[in-house]
C-alpha cells in the first residue's frame, strides 16, 4: 500500500489545499465575472472599436471627447 516517498495520503495531503485554493480563486473569478470590476470601461470599448476598423480617427476623437465631457 506504501510507495516511496509517504505514500498516497502524503501527497494527497500535500496537494489537497492547493486544489482547494485554485477552485476558490477559479470561483472568485466566475462570480466577479459579471461585475463593475471586470467590465471595460466605455473609453476601453472605443479604443477596441478604433482598434478593429470600425470608425476612423476623426469618429474616434469626437466620440472619445464626448465621453471625457460627460464623465
Amino acid at each position: 500500500m506504501m510507495m516511496g516517498n509517504g505514500g498516497v495520503w502524503y501527497w494527497l495531503g500535500w496537494a489537497l489545499p492547493w486544489v482547494i485554493v485554485v477552485l476558490g480563486l477559479i470561483a472568485a473569478m466566475w462570480a466577479l465575472r459579471g461585475s463593475s470590476l471586470l467590465r471595460e470601461t466605455p473609453v476601453e470599448i472605443l479604443k477596441r472599436r478604433y482598434a478593429r476598423g470600425e470608425m476612423d480617427a476623426d469618429q474616434f476623437e469626437k466620440m472619445k471627447r464626448q465621453l471625457q465631457e460627460n464623465g
